[in-house]
């Protein structure tokens, strides 16, 4: 009794863990995304070269597959909605370049040496188990830099390098190239420093008097009321529009995940929505959710939940869907 006790414990322990050698490359992308095209010539020759599983979820055309990505996203604190979304292990990466390209072989590499949690088994079998979510390493490509690993590269150095190129002034190296013109054709090292410590020094002085300045003047218009009042005044009809214009508005990514619920509904009843050009079908988010293409409960970019009422309409132009958001709709078949 106590053999299968101690089996069955065994198994409920080690069950999320996968063997290096069955890794799984998990890719999340959409038909419509050029950047998800050029990642998966790169996928389905890479995971041949490296013996790796490739399983791949097309979000736009299926309401399950767009709800899987964002439970994952969830489970991976990464807060976006995009794709091509890359999953190896419990490490998530967003967009496809070299640098991600990078990520992707140096997770692979690491997860080949030990054994791993899968976090989308996790995710679809609602498995209770501890896991540490690994953000993405590699080397990164930084302009004029080249590719830096931060693993290897003191971040201070790269930081200093960065701040000396964004400080390069044009207009300073035309002074100084008149300085050095003028210091070069001295013979007296003494005139050739007194000439070069004044000119830094006045420099510094110069920029310091302007920074105080603009300073002083920052603070004291702060402190008189008129100025505040009419600062105000040019400042609210904006930030007013602004919250009118975001209010009832549903962002692209609510949009793509309540598209596809709707293209897995007409997939299921195409019966009833034939493909004919010019007809029109009127979709409601409820009829989504009780036929169960809509699990999860979509808000508007004020945070408010959109009404179950709201419409999708569908219209077929040359065979093929075109979707829209609308608060009324009227079927054309």
């Amino acid at each position: 009794m106590k053999k299968i006790v101690v089996i069955l414990i065994s198994l409920f322990v080690f069950v999320p863990f996968v063997k290096a050698d069955e890794l799984n490359v998990y890719l999340f992308y959409s038909d419509i995304c050029s950047t998800c095209e050029a990642e998966i010539e790169f996928l389905e020759d890479y995971v041949k070269e490296n013996d790796l599983n490739l399983v791949m979820y097309e979000t736009t055309k299926s309401g399950e597959n767009a709800n899987l990505l964002v439970e994952v996203r969830e489970a991976l604190n990464n807060n976006e909605n995009t794709v091509p979304y890359t999953v190896i292990g419990t490490t998530g990466m967003t967009g496809f370049n070299d640098t991600v390209e990078n990520q992707i072989k140096v997770a692979v590499e690491k997860y080949k040496e030990e054994e791993y949690v899968d976090i989308i088994d996790v995710v679809i079998n609602d498995l209770d188990v501890e896991y540490t979510v690994n953000p993405p390493e590699g080397i990164y490509n930084i302009p004029l830099l080249g590719d830096i690993d931060p693993k290897e590269v003191s971040l201070p150095l790269v930081a200093t390098i960065l701040g000396f190129i964004d400080g390069f002034n044009p207009c300073a190296m035309w002074v100084l190239l008149f300085l050095l013109s003028i210091i070069i054709t001295m013979k007296d090292r003494k005139k050739m420093w007194v000439i070069g410590l004044t000119f830094l020094v006045t420099s510094a002085l110069v920029y310091l008097a302007f920074m105080l300045a603009w300073l002083q003047i920052a603070i004291t218009l702060s402190q008189i009321f008129w100025v505040r009042f009419i600062i105000a005044l040019i400042a609210f009809p904006p930030i007013l529009n602004a919250i009118r214009g975001t209010k009832g508005q549903i962002s692209e990514a609510s949009k793509q995940i309540i598209y596809s619920a709707t293209s897995s509904y007409l997939n299921d009843n195409a019966n009833s929505y034939p493909k004919k050009d010019g007809n029109i079908y009127c979709i409601t988010l409820a009829t989504l959710k009780q036929n169960d293409k809509l699990s999860i409960d979509i808000y508007d970019e004020s945070g408010n939940e959109i009404s179950q009422d709201k419409f999708v309409q569908v219209i077929i132009t040359n065979n093929d869907y075109s979707y829209e958001m609308v608060d009324t709709c009227t079927e054309e078949r």
